[in-house]
């Protein structure tokens, strides 16, 4: 190891390489998949070495991961604490993140859309007064639902982080046969991606884990088969199930937190 970086060391000096930048992509699912602790501990003395050598040295690593590093496995206190020491940058993906990524790569909206968007801004706050979101941000967000966001967002811990937002988004708008999505694309233009279809597409996800599985194959299952006696009006029928996903989505969720009648209505 000592040698392979004294080596590096040297043609950083001799030039015109200017500075070496290492990338490590899900180094949490890296160091997760070790088979014994005696490597994992390597890797993380590895680690170590690296932020040591970068001080004295042109050399920046970034890295990612879906969870803290210290979740990963059985680090001592000691080794963390000098990890924490020599990758003192931490920068953090939120929801804010999120909508910057679907305003400037994932959406891309028709020349002259701007007035027909504002229009169905307009339509849904003559419809809903107390509704909150400024139109600026519906604007950005379109046709992504303001309130999908927010449920996405607490649901992280159970939809693979911000890459199965993003998956989300995506594939919900272009569509995708293979998955049987059909997509938004050729829908009316004040048709919104609504937060009742996450729960369509992480169905899978649902379905395996033990604690929401019941959620799936019990109470959704119920209203499905029974909701043309409950609801002889087809779109009151489907108005209904999108509620029941819903409220199931709102119980899975580890935030806990209701939507009100008011919201909810805003919501669908």
């Amino acid at each position: 190891r000592h040698q392979i970086f004294q080596y590096l060391a040297d043609i950083l000096e001799a030039g015109p390489i200017q500075g070496i930048i290492i990338l490590l992509d899900e180094l949490s699912e890296f160091l997760r998949s070790k088979p014994t602790g005696r490597a994992f501990n390597e890797d993380i003395r590895f680690l170590q070495f690296l932020g040591e050598w970068s001080n004295k040295h042109p050399l920046w690593i970034i890295a990612t991961l879906q969870e803290r590093i210290e979740d990963t496995g059985e680090i001592p206190q000691e080794a963390f604490n000098k990890i924490k020491d020599r990758y003192p940058k931490t920068i953090s993906l939120t929801a804010k993140h999120i909508e910057e990524l679907i305003q400037q790569r994932l959406i891309r909206k028709k020349p002259g859309a701007s007035e027909i968007i504002n229009q169905i801004y307009h339509d849904f706050k003559a419809a809903f007064s107390s509704w909150l979101v400024p139109q600026d941000r519906f604007y950005r967000l379109f046709p992504v639902h303001p309130q999908t966001l927010k449920l996405l967002d607490q649901l992280k811990p159970l939809f693979s982080q911000h890459r199965g937002i993003v998956d989300f988004i995506h594939y919900q708008l272009r569509g995708d046969p293979s998955r049987r999505i059909e997509g938004m694309l050729d829908l009316p233009a004040d048709s919104l991606l609504t937060p009742d279809r996450i729960f369509d597409h992480f169905l899978r996800r649902i379905k395996e884990r033990v604690e929401t599985n019941p959620y799936s194959e019990v109470v959704y299952n119920y209203y499905q088969e029974s909701g043309e006696s409950i609801f002889p009006d087809p779109e009151e029928r489907a108005f209904a199930l999108k509620t029941i996903k819903l409220l199931i989505l709102q119980a899975i969720s580890p935030w806990g937190y209701q939507l009100s009648l008011q919201e909810l209505a805003e919501t669908l």
